[in-house]
Order: C-alpha cells, then structure tokens, then sequence
C-alpha cells in the first residue's frame, strides 16, 4: 500500500499514468537496494606478477636505471627481481604458507641497491605466512609480524 501511495505522488509530480509510476518506483527501489561492491576479487598466488611496495615498513625505492622489485610463482618455480640481480628457486605452497627452498641469486653488485636488495631477499628465506586481500598481498613472519606487502600488476 505505502508502494501504491508513493507511486501516485510520483505520478502526480511527473504527470506520468499511475501505472507507468509504480513501473518507475519499482525500478528506483531496486536499483536503491543494490549494494555496488568495490572489492576486487583476490588475485591468484600463481602466475601474477606482484610488485614489491613496502619491506619492514618502508616503501621500495626504484633507483633510476633499476626495474621494480617483484616476486613471480609458478608451477615449476618462483621468480623475482630484488632492485638488481635477478633470483630464483623452488618452494612449497599450503594454504596460507610458503616454504622457500635455497635461492639462486644471480650475483651482480649495484651500489644504490644492494641494501634494499639484501633485506628483500633476505626475507624470502625459510617460511613466510602470506595473506590475499584483492590485488595486495602481505607477508608475515611467523610471528604473524607482516613484514612486506606486494601488489598484483597486470600487463
């Protein structure tokens, strides 16, 4: 009945047929009632580039001349850039968990870097919790102490 009433006053007020009005007010409540969610759905572990954005609480540097801090899993492996060498290596996944096995790291030096660097893949050593929150993902120690947050970046 409070539908039909607010119909009729919508009708009046827009010269538009009663039923044409409850059509209208129909529609304006069920586009009311429908909640837009922002959150993005989280992305895989596997195959997304995730882009290093802050390690023990400071943002990542990219020096000029240097490519992005990254991480890469897949299947066969996992993948990075520390800021200037490239690394790489092999791990287990359960499902909050990854266990790095011993990381190749190919050894260049680059002065601006290498200390950043030391830190980022220091980190990757042992066992690191890890949690996907849309396109973020954060690693913890096991202390559950996050320690680096990493944002997925599509190509």
């Amino acid at each position: 009945m409070h539908q039909i009433k607010l119909g009729k006053k919508l009708a009046a007020l827009l010269n538009f047929s009663p039923r044409l009005s409850v059509i209208t007010t129909a529609l304006i409540v069920l586009v009311a009632c429908q909640s837009e969610s922002t959150q993005k759905p989280d992305s895989p572990l596997t195959n997304t580039y995730w882009k290093l954005t802050s390690l023990q609480g400071e943002s990542i540097k990219t020096y000029e001349g240097n490519r992005e801090m990254f991480l890469q899993f897949r299947a066969e492996g996992f993948r990075g850039y520390g800021g200037c060498n490239r690394f790489f290596g092999a791990y287990t996944n359960t499902q909050s968990k990854i266990s790095f096995q011993p990381i190749a790291v190919a050894e260049k030096f680059c002065q601006q870097s290498s200390q950043q660097e030391s830190k980022y893949i220091g980190s990757l050593v042992g066992s690191v919790n890890y949690e996907i929150d849309g396109e973020s993902m954060h690693f913890s120690n096991l202390n559950n102490q996050f320690f680096a947050t990493f944002s997925a970046i599509y190509f």
